[in-house]
């Protein structure tokens, strides 16, 4: 029969059998733990917010305001322009957008797409609309005297 490095029942020397009872070590895992963002884009978002002031730029755009404009320092008198009814138009749909995103359509119903009100006015004809609302007027007329 086999000896300690060999298959059992097996007569011939055959790959070599594991005596370990321990598995494989799993890969270890590397990178940022799950929701920690990224070092370089934090400091990246900061630096803009901070240096750039993107949200004061465009809230100036919006409103009208005078906007210096070319190199901010150096020699000679800076430039300023007011910024055109375009641009800011643009620079508000960019603030509302940030503001105020999108709707978007969503379908409510029941469960298995039934309706959520049973008996709703989709089932009633609109001869039977009519008779509710001119019931509910003469009652409403009725209590007002």
């Amino acid at each position: 029969m086999g000896g300690p490095n060999m298959a059992p029942d097996s007569d011939t020397l055959d790959a070599p059998v594991d005596d370990t009872d321990s598995a494989p070590e799993p890969p270890k895992k590397r990178g940022r733990k799950a929701g920690v963002q990224n070092k370089f884009t934090v400091e990246m978002k900061e630096l803009i917010q901070q240096r750039g002031k993107p949200v004061e730029l465009l809230c100036d755009v919006a409103r009208g305001v005078k906007i210096r404009i070319g190199p901010q320092a150096g020699p000679g008198e800076p430039k300023y322009a007011y910024p055109s009814l375009s641009e800011r138009t643009a620079a508000a749909k960019i603030l509302i957008g940030k503001l105020v995103p999108d709707m978007k359509v969503t379908e409510v119903t029941g469960a298995d797409g039934e309706r959520l009100v049973p008996g709703s006015s989709e089932d009633k004809s609109d001869l039977d609309t009519a008779r509710a609302i001119a019931f509910l007027l003469n009652k409403a007329a009725r209590d007002l005297d």
